[in-house]
């Protein structure tokens, strides 16, 4: 009998003002993720943008979250500074 694994939600966080997503991508059988998404949320219901994707050989989930934690801030800060939008 197979047991399914629980895997961890997505991590929701707000950076500037800036709603953030960081999704996971499991491979089978595994508690670490192998990739994860980060998406800006938007101000309506479902509304959300990929900012992108990051590949990696973690060796803990929560590697895998300061990772994306710290890239979704860098990217937001570009973002801001490109002035592609703001607050």
């Amino acid at each position: 009998m197979s047991l399914s694994v629980d895997r961890l939600w997505p991590v929701h966080f707000d950076y500037k003002g800036t709603k953030l997503t960081i999704d996971f991508v499991w491979a089978v059988g595994s508690d670490i993720p192998t990739a994860l998404r980060i998406n800006l949320t938007g101000a309506n219901e479902g509304e959300l943008a990929r900012l992108g994707d990051i590949k990696k050989n973690w060796t803990s989930f929560e590697e895998a979250v300061d990772l994306g934690e710290e890239t979704a801030k860098s990217w937001v800060d570009s973002l801001e500074a490109s002035q592609v939008f703001s607050n």
